[in-house]
């Protein structure tokens, strides 16, 4: 099981109370009846972390009508006299992101206390909106191919980009050479880009020509000097190579062929990969082709249980064609598990389960080998948790062969490892991958210290009450879930179906009956419900709504 989950950002929060990077870089205007912030030249406003607003003494919690990187648009409810807004300011060098709460006085037009150095821009300086995160058009006059960055503000690997990769000096040269689109996958105005892209998984990166045409696709956590070094040489063929891919491939173009498989393959297309990906004669690409014909059997398997022969034999097939050791082991679990599943292992699955425990047992002492091995499957790299991994695949063995005694000692060791690392809230991605780690391992006193911190760290986001609450919910910690979910919907920035559903979720699992039905019902009211980007929760709430019936 991969750890690394494919889901953006949070960047480093310093101490609002100390004198801070971005103070008195924004600028703030009052003008036709719009609130406007914009930041100084070298800072940036942060467009997928919160943003929101309140007026007077009302509740009530207003998101920005425009927001970009460049400028949010707030929109004053009728005789509003003060606005409360919330949001973050980072600098271009992405060394920090800090949140900004500040008033605004709308009959006088002046900030108050926290931004009064800023001051206010006349009504001639406003900028012109931005069309925030919707990227139309695609293409870019100025002959610039584009990096489209889908992201959401809960992924783990997206957030590890944003604090890890990103402010990398190779990696931010590199940028320079593109214009940098972020879209934030969560909020229903980027629902019909993700569709026209096919992202399914996030985060995803995709490079763009100048005509708004795809050339290039990246998935997954990318570590600074492989995603530096990629989108330099991915960025250098745009000069050279503008006729269609897909042109190419079909007239018998290997080297397309080549190319449009592997394109499909971080789309998640098993199929499409398989069909280009086997016109190819390069071992890299066989490989992936494997990986997609592993990757269709098990999708197909999920979906009818009757094709999970098919997929049994899918992977054992990729066992033995593969090039890949860490591909072979990785898919030799998974044939296990299966094989556990319908009764106890045979004496030969049973020795090479053994054999395979002792070869990762190996690995795992040789950091060097365990960096190559990762590198050259199509699992990706790890992200500076090989040892980690490989010991969570070592105790699932143990877990098959019904070792429980070694098994709680590896995950001991797992715990003992994670535990000398050099953990920061400002690198909340990291933290959060060693949470997953710790969690697998059974440890629940680090974890709950960890989520402690960075719900702490970062109070004005639903990202960490949601995650500690759902922890708390599969745990049965109920009255501890109950306020962190409460917490998270304060700040639900495009995420109210799904975080109504976990607080419902948690009311029902304390036999709070009815203010479950009332909080589904609520949910169902929504104006967004409908929208397709919350089919699945809109599904689930349905099927609550009729078990709280009963």
């Amino acid at each position: 099981m991969k750890l690394i989950i494919l889901f953006a950002f949070s960047i480093s929060f310093l101490n609002a109370a100390a004198a801070r990077l971005t103070d008195g870089k924004i600028k703030t205007t009052y003008v036709a009846e719009q609130i406007q912030i914009t930041p100084l030249k070298g800072y940036h406003l942060n467009s997928e972390a919160p943003a929101s607003a309140t007026f007077d003494s009302h509740e009530a919690i207003y998101k920005p009508i425009k927001k970009s990187e460049q400028l949010f648009t707030f929109k004053p409810t009728v005789g509003a006299k003060v606005a409360s807004l919330n949001f973050y300011v980072c600098d271009d060098k992405k060394t920090a992101c800090e949140q900004h709460q500040t008033k605004l006085e709308l009959i006088n037009s002046k900030m108050t206390k926290a931004e009064s150095a800023t001051g206010v821009i006349p009504a001639a300086a406003a900028p012109k909106p931005f069309s925030g995160n919707k990227i139309a058009p695609l293409a870019n006059a100025e002959g610039k191919p584009t990096l489209l960055a889908f992201s959401a503000p809960w992924c783990p690997a997206c957030i590890r980009m944003q604090t890890e990769t990103y402010p990398n000096k190779a990696v931010s040269k590199a940028l320079s050479q593109v214009t940098l689109k972020k879209v934030n996958s969560d909020l229903v105005e980027n629902f019909e880009l993700s569709e026209k892209f096919h992202v399914k998984a996030i985060p995803t990166l995709i490079l763009l020509n100048s005509q708004g045409e795809e050339v290039y696709r990246w998935l997954d956590f990318q570590t600074a000097n492989t995603f530096a070094k990629s989108l330099k040489a991915e960025t250098k063929k745009l000069a050279t190579d503008s006729t269609s891919l897909l042109a190419k491939a079909q007239a018998g173009d290997l080297e397309a062929a080549s190319q449009l498989g592997m394109r499909e393959y971080s789309s998640l297309n098993c199929d499409e990969a398989v069909k280009w990906l086997s016109l190819s004669k390069k071992p890299a690409d066989q490989k992936y082709k494997l990986a997609a014909e592993v990757s269709c059997a098990q999708e197909t398997a999920s979906e009818n249980e009757k094709t999970k022969e098919i997929y049994l034999k899918t992977l054992e097939k990729g066992i033995v064609l593969s090039a890949s050791e860490f591909d072979q082991m990785r898919w030799f679990i998974n044939w296990l598990e299966i094989k556990r599943q319908a009764g106890p292992l045979n004496e030969d699955a049973k020795a090479k389960a053994l054999n395979l425990k002792k070869r990762l047992s190996e690995l795992s002492l040789n950091q060097r080998e365990l960096k190559n091995i990762f590198f050259d499957s199509t699992y990706g790299e790890a992200g500076g948790f090989e040892k980690e991994e490989i010991l969570y695949s070592i105790a699932n063995i143990e877990g098959l062969l019904d070792q429980t005694a070694e098994q709680n000692k590896t995950k001991a060791q797992s715990i003992a490892l994670l535990s000398k690392r050099k953990l920061s809230v400002d690198r909340p991605g990291e933290m959060l991958m060693a949470i997953s780690y710790l969690r697998e391992a059974g440890e629940t006193k680090k974890v709950d210290q960890m989520y402690e911190a960075l719900v702490k760290k970062y109070p004005a986001t639903y990202v960490y009450f949601e995650k500690y609450a759902r922890y708390q919910l599969k745990n049965k910690n109920y009255v501890e879930a109950l306020p962190l979910s409460k917490k998270a919907l304060s700040y639900a920035e495009g995420n109210n179906p799904q975080l109504m559903l976990l607080m419902a979720n948690v009311l029902k699992s304390m036999d709070r009956k009815i203010e479950a039905q009332t909080t589904v019902d609520n949910a169902l009211k929504l104006k967004e419900i409908e929208h397709p980007r919350f089919k699945r929760a809109l599904a689930q709430l349905k099927n609550l709504k009729e078990e709280l019936s009963k």
